[in-house]
């Protein structure tokens, strides 16, 4: 759901989100950025009810952007986290 909400987005922006905007802006007009509508009504949580990690890497080059879920244990950066296939 969070891939298709961002690829439409990209679509319609021709650019994902900041990582500053993050995945808040599926679901709330960023500042300064016109004809945008909701491209989600809210957020989904990961299988352990806690939010997404998201970072623009930029347009340059593949993959975009990174997001994952910290999986089972709750910290970021460890070898259970759940990475998104793009």
């Amino acid at each position: 759901m969070l891939k298709q909400a961002l690829n439409t987005f990209e679509v319609d922006h021709d650019r994902f989100p900041t990582t500053a905007e993050g995945l808040d802006a599926l679901v709330h007009q960023p500042k300064g950025m016109t004809e945008w509508h909701p491209y989600l009504e809210r957020l989904p949580r990961d299988s352990w009810e806690r939010t997404f990690i998201y970072h623009d890497l930029g347009m340059t080059v593949a993959p975009f952007y990174d997001l994952h879920s910290k999986g089972p244990d709750g910290i970021d950066g460890t070898a259970d986290d759940l990475y998104e296939d793009r």
